[in-house]
């Protein structure tokens, strides 16, 4: 559970426009058939490792673009099931590209929180994620794991982290 509210979390805060990765589907598979795998392994590619959908991204998209008769399904082939533009699919592509130019032009203008330090040391990236992942579990617990202890524990820490670095930035200002 703890997963799919991390998912959920990044992908609310990743900006990302309703309809895009759909675009996004669309257009790969303007290029050349693909497997849902290939899909994400290619946008993982094109945003150079910052972002990969999962299969509970991929695959509900892919159902979508084929009951709308935007894409079709090839024979399976080697146990691979690749998926191609339909001629509907190659409209709508082309009604709405200079749109989705316009929705690209504005996501890679965004600035990414944090973006600046996980430049000065990526290892930042690893510790905000691990520290994101910990606390979206915490928060599914349920009211009857949240003891007095576990409240105070949590509270130390993250007030503890938070002094720290607020020490830092007072040693830095003056």
């Amino acid at each position: 559970m703890a997963q799919k509210q991390m998912e959920k979390w990044v992908k609310q805060t990743a900006r990302v426009p309703r309809g895009y990765l759909r675009f996004q589907f669309l257009t790969l598979l303007k290029e050349e058939p693909m497997s849902g795998s290939e899909i994400g392994d290619r946008i993982e590619q094109d945003s150079e490792g910052e972002y990969k959908p999962g299969s509970g991204s991929i695959y509900p998209v892919l159902k979508k673009l084929h009951a709308n008769g935007f894409i079709e399904k090839l024979p399976i082939e080697d146990g691979v099931q690749r998926y191609r533009l339909t001629h509907r699919g190659n409209s709508f592509f082309e009604e709405h590209v200079d749109i989705m130019k316009d929705v690209r032009k504005r996501l890679d203008s965004i600035e990414i929180p944090f973006a600046n330090l996980f430049q000065k040391n990526p290892q930042f990236r690893n510790y905000f994620m691990r520290i994101s992942k910990a606390m979206m579990a915490i928060s599914e617990l349920s009211p009857d794991e949240w003891s007095p202890d576990l409240v105070s524990r949590v509270e130390k820490i993250v007030s503890k982290s938070a002094d720290g670095l607020e020490v830092i930035l007072k040693t830095i200002s003056c």
